[in-house]
C-alpha cells in the first residue's frame, strides 16, 4: 500500500522489503534529534526515528540504498546493507556486537549522549551566574511537578557558609509565545505583593545586571526564584486544606486591589472571553471536521443551552458592572504552597497566566478544581461531582481574605 507514496525507493527495493519482512514495513523520515530542544524532543518522542536509536536499540536507520548507517546526521557513513548482509533483527544483533558498526556507534553513542544528556549542572550554574547567585554552587535536582515548564532545584553554599536553595525553571516558549511580557506582569505583580506583605513569605524573581528577570539563551528561555520549603496537595486530604486554598486566592486578590491593571499586558488574548470560546465552539460544531457531533449531540445542546449565562459575566465586564482585576487564571489547589507543619497558606505560585480579568473566574477555577470529587482527567464521569461541603468550606476561606471585592461580586460568585 506504500508503493504509490514512496518515490525515493526503487520498485525493486520495495520488493526487497516486501520478501525481507513479509509487508511489515513502514517509512519514517529520520532527523538529526540530538540537534533539538528538549521540548520538541518530547513532542516528537515515539512518533519518529531518531539517530539515537543507537542508544535505546529500538530501531535502525537506513538509507534510500538500504545501507545500514549510524545515525541520520552521518547519512555517508554507509556499513551494511539490509537484505544482504542482514535480513533480520537476530542477524543485525550478532553484527551490531562486533567489527566495524560497534567501533562506529560506540563513537556516534559518545556524541550523541554529549548534545542530548549533557551535564545539566553547568548549564544551570551558568544561568545563576547571570541572574548574580553569590556562593559555591553545590548542585542540582530536577523537580518533577508541573506539565509545561523544566523546574530545577539548584542548591548553594553562601559565603556565609550556610546552604541555600533557588528555583531555576526552563519555560516552554511553546505554550507561552510572549514569554518577555509575561515575565513582565510576574515581576510587577510579585514585587507589588513583596511590598505589601514585609517579612513574610513571597515570591521573588531574581534579576540579572541589566535588572531582567530572564535569561534568552538560544532557545531556552530560564527565571529564577526564591524556594520555599512547603507542601502541596492535588487534591483536598480535609477540609482544612481546601480552606487555607482559599484564603490563599483570597488574599492574592486583597493584596493586588490597589495594583494599577494597566500595567499589565494581555499575555493569553480572550483567555476568559466566554462569548468568543462559543463562537469557535458553534463554528466547531458547524464544520465538524471529524464528523463526530451526530455523536455527542445531547451535550452539544447541553451547552447552548446555557450560552446566555455562561456569556453573562464577560456582558457585565463590557458594561462596566464589574471591576476588571488582577486574575490569576489557574488556581488550583495544587498552585497553593502550604506550610509543612500547619498547613497555614504561605502564598499562591503559578504566575504565568496572571493578567487582567474578573476574580469570578478565578473563584470558579478553584471550585472547578477543588470541590470536585474526581481528578479534571477522569475518564470515569460517574466519579465526577460537585461537593457542596467543599464549595461551602473554600469559600469561607475566600471571602475571609478577599475583603476588596464588591457586593456585586460576592452576589455572582454562585454564577
Amino acid at each position: 500500500k506504500y508503493k504509490d507514496q514512496v518515490d525515493f525507493l526503487q520498485i525493486e527495493q520495495i520488493d526487497e522489503l516486501d520478501k525481507i519482512t513479509n509487508g511489515e514495513w513502514w517509512v519514517e523520515y529520520s532527523y538529526p534529534l540530538c540537534m533539538y530542544t528538549d521540548y520538541q524532543l518530547n513532542l516528537l518522542k515515539n512518533k519518529m526515528a531518531s539517530p539515537c536509536q543507537i542508544i535505546t536499540e529500538s530501531a535502525i536507520t537506513v538509507d534510500a540504498d538500504l545501507n545500514l548507517i549510524p545515525c541520520s546526521t552521518f547519512y555517508k557513513q554507509s556499513l551494511v546493507k539490509f537484505g544482504k548482509d542482514f535480513s533480520s533483527y537476530s542477524e543485525f544483533k550478532k553484527y551490531a556486537s562486533r567489527g566495524k558498526y560497534k567501533s562506529v556507534t560506540e563513537i556516534m553513542t559518545r556524541f550523541a549522549r554529549g548534545y542530548m544528556f549533557m551535564d545539566i549542572n553547568e548549564k544551570l550554574r551558568e544561568i545563576c551566574r547571570l541572574f548574580r547567585i553569590e556562593g559555591t554552587y553545590v548542585g542540582s535536582e530536577t523537580i518533577q511537578v508541573g506539565n509545561v515548564n523544566k523546574t530545577y532545584e539548584v542548591k548553594f553554599i553562601k559565603p556565609d557558609g550556610n546552604p541555600k536553595s533557588y528555583l531555576v525553571q526552563n519555560v516552554n516558549t511553546y505554550a507561552f509565545r510572549q514569554p518577555v511580557e509575561l515575565m513582565e506582569n510576574i515581576d510587577k505583580v510579585t514585587e507589588h505583593i513583596r511590598g505589601k506583605r514585609p517579612g513574610r513569605v513571597a515570591l521573588h524573581f531574581h534579576h540579572t545586571a541589566d535588572r531582567k528577570t530572564y535569561v534568552i539563551d538560544g532557545d531556552n528561555f530560564w527565571r529564577l526564584t526564591n524556594y520555599i520549603p512547603s507542601i502541596t496537595y492535588n487534591s483536598a486530604e480535609s477540609s482544612e486544606i481546601i480552606r487555607n486554598a482559599g484564603c490563599a486566592f483570597g488574599e492574592f486578590q486583597m493584596q493586588l486591589a490597589d495594583f494599577d491593571i494597566t500595567q499589565l499586558h494581555e499575555t493569553i488574548p480572550n483567555f476568559h472571553n466566554t462569548p468568543d470560546r462559543y463562537r469557535q465552539f458553534k463554528e466547531s460544531v458547524a464544520n465538524d471536521a471529524c464528523g463526530r457531533a451526530a455523536g455527542v449531540q445531547e451535550d452539544i445542546n447541553f451547552l447552548l443551552e446555557r450560552e446566555e449565562q455562561g456569556s453573562r459575566l464577560q456582558r457585565m465586564l463590557e458594561a462596566g458592572e464589574l471591576p476588571l482585576r488582577v486574575t490569576h487564571n489557574d488556581t488550583k489547589l495544587n498552585n497553593v504552597l502550604l506550610d509543612k507543619k500547619t498547613r497555614k497558606s504561605l502564598c499562591v505560585l503559578d504566575l504565568d497566566t496572571v493578567m487582567p480579568g474578573l476574580s469570578l473566574y478565578d473563584f470558579g477555577d478553584s471550585i472547578r478544581f477543588g470541590a470536585a470529587t474526581a481528578a479534571e482527567d477522569e475518564k470515569d464521569l460517574s466519579k465526577m461531582e460537585l461537593d457542596l461541603h467543599l464549595f461551602e468550606v473554600y469559600t469561607k476561606g475566600f471571602l475571609e481574605a478577599a475583603t476588596s471585592l464588591t457586593d456585586r461580586e460576592v452576589e455572582l460568585l454562585p454564577l
